[in-house]
């Protein structure tokens, strides 16, 4: 084997390990079950996404984020982090892990589950998601208050690369320092996901939909309060 499909090889097996590491240890977060939606579409996607939401919604949501996994139902953030990749599931870490009977690791998929899953990213067109968001507990809006930007924008976009810098997103009271209640324009955040504050528009994954940005200027418009 050469060289470079060695290197290649390497890549894709951290791609698909890092995002799951430590999902087995014991979370110190109570999970909500009151959060858990039942998918009654009979479309291929809403199958999946209930074989997600009863399999593996548990362990990987926002107020349980396992193996730093933030919410494995938000269609956005599946997409943002290429933990699915469309049309490709051969490649797609998520399809991967529970192939290969390490995901979900008390009861692994039924084959009939993993071929849904299989044939809904094969299928998938990241152009039919509607407005943004797309998880449990809240739909696919993005509402002006902190909770939902926290659990929506925050967690899964921008706290992996903010963990150790100037500015950190893992709570109110630090994501407040780069903000100016009642002012978007003047803050921080908001200059760093529209106009690229110092050298690059943020998340530097890719930007912000035009429902996420509005509900971030309309959230510090209104006062920017722990919400």
């Amino acid at each position: 084997m050469s060289k470079v499909r060695i290197s290649l090889f390497l890549l894709l097996i951290i791609a698909i390990t890092v995002p799951f590491q430590n999902c087995q240890k014991a979370s110190q977060v109570k999970f909500d079950s009151d959060k858990l939606f039942s998918y009654s579409s009979t479309s291929t996607q809403g199958k999946a996404l209930e074989i997600l939401s009863k399999n593996c919604y548990e362990c990987h949501n926002p107020n349980n984020q396992m193996g730093q996994v933030y919410d494995i139902t938000n269609l956005d953030y599946l997409l943002y982090t290429r933990l699915m990749i469309p049309t490709e599931p051969e490649i797609s870490p998520i399809l991967a892990r529970v192939v290969s009977g390490e995901m979900p690791p008390s009861k692994p998929l039924k084959k009939s589950e993993i071929d849904i899953l299989k044939q809904w990213i094969e299928q998938f067109d990241p152009n039919a998601i509607a407005g943004g968001g797309g998880g449990l507990a809240g739909g696919n809006t993005v509402e002006p208050k902190f909770k939902s930007i926290f659990d929506k924008i925050l967690a899964p976009k921008c706290m992996t690369c903010h963990q150790n810098r100037n500015y950190k997103f893992d709570n109110y009271t630090n994501t407040v320092r780069a903000i100016t209640a009642n002012q978007a324009d003047n803050s921080i955040l908001y200059q760093a996901i529209t106009s690229g504050r110092n050298g690059g528009k943020m998340p530097q994954g890719g930007a912000l939909s035009s429902t996420e940005i509005i509900a971030i200027k309309d959230w510090i418009n209104s006062g920017a309060q722990n919400n």
